[in-house]
């Protein structure tokens, strides 16, 4: 699990970082930076992300597949709406299943529009189609905000330092090459002419990141000499069995830009992740910037309350009496 947060990790730093103004002749690391800005700074857009992946365990050479895709628009935090779509294959079998979910004026509504047909569990379909209304009178900037800050009370470092923080990461690491766009070469994405990066994540460097970082902000972070340096040698230690279990160019993804936007993300994988042969591939496809979307509640939807008396006749045992099952 350690070997998949470092991975996530660079991935993040690579994709997080909110940069200064750059100018109009851009590097192809400048292009993506200003791409993340305005990202960021975009007060709507619809995403559309997919995951598919295959999975072996080495042990008992059990497989199984993974599709999910989700198409989303999002005026965050206000409101956001998506539709889901997935399956899992396995041993001969199939199971798939969708939905949607909306969240507009505080409230989550979710609804299922196929149900997986999953064996020795059946289950009633009287509420496939129908929206159900899952919390009411959410706020969830307000809880986010709330977070952050008992987060920070807890240390030293403000939000704003941690930005800093975040910023000098991102910096940092293009210049140490953890890092590094091995090409760039036209390519569109749904039919917008763009530029598309291959990014290198080299881990080898990450230990010296983590390592200056640490000591350019010593003020606010705590720390024993002997314990860094310990951290830092398993830390490669780490990198370096795990560079043993993946191919050479598996720890790469792609970016595409238009010099304006990020219009799409791939990152790709193919190796061993505990004892389980991994191979999948996760992509976001970002578009409709600042548009107007209409994002609206349900008209029509049931409680919670409602769900489960719908559910309970088609999940009753024989022989036991409606009130054993009741959970609520």
């Amino acid at each position: 699990m350690k070997k998949i947060i470092v991975v996530l990790a660079v991935f993040i730093i690579a994709f997080g970082g909110v940069y200064y103004f750059l100018g109009e002749d851009l590097t192809p690391e400048e292009e993506i930076i200003l791409g993340v800005q305005n990202l960021f700074r975009a007060e709507s857009m619809t995403v559309t992300g997919e995951l598919d992946g295959e999975f072996e365990d080495q042990a008992t050479g059990e497989r199984f597949g993974v599709n999910l895709s989700a198409v989303s628009d999002l005026m965050l935090p206000e409101a956001f709406q998506a539709d889901l779509d997935g399956s899992v294959a396995m041993e001969g079998m199939q199971f798939m299943g969708s939905g949607s979910v909306i969240y507009v004026e505080n409230n989550l509504y979710g609804k299922v529009e196929e149900m997986p047909q999953i064996p020795f569990m059946p289950m009633g379909d009287e509420f496939v189609g129908q929206y159900i209304i899952l919390e009411e009178d959410i706020d969830w900037k307000r809880e986010m905000d709330q977070e952050l800050d008992e987060t920070f009370e807890e240390t030293d470092i403000d939000p704003e330092t941690f930005k800093e923080i975040a910023m000098e990461s991102f910096e940092k690491s293009w210049e140490l090459n953890v890092l590094e766009i091995t090409e760039t070469v036209s390519d569109e994405v749904s039919g917008r002419s763009t530029r598309k990066h291959t990014v290198a994540i080299n881990l080898e460097n990450l230990p010296q990141l983590v390592e200056e970082m640490v000591r350019e902000y010593q003020e606010l972070i705590t720390y024993d000499e002997e314990e860094l340096e310990e951290a830092i040698e398993e830390m490669e230690e780490e990198i370096a069995e795990y560079r043993e279990e993946i191919d050479e160019d598996a720890l790469e993804f792609q970016v595409w830009t238009d010099g304006e936007y990020i219009l799409k993300v791939e990152f790709e994988f193919d190796g061993t992740v505990e004892e389980t042969e991994t191979s999948f591939t996760f992509s976001l496809e970002f578009e409709n910037f600042g548009q107007d979307l209409e994002i609206t509640a349900p008209e029509n939807y049931i409680t919670e309350e409602e769900l489960q008396e719908m559910m309970m006749p088609s999940i009753e045992a024989p022989g036991m009496e409606m009130e054993e099952l009741q959970m609520y």
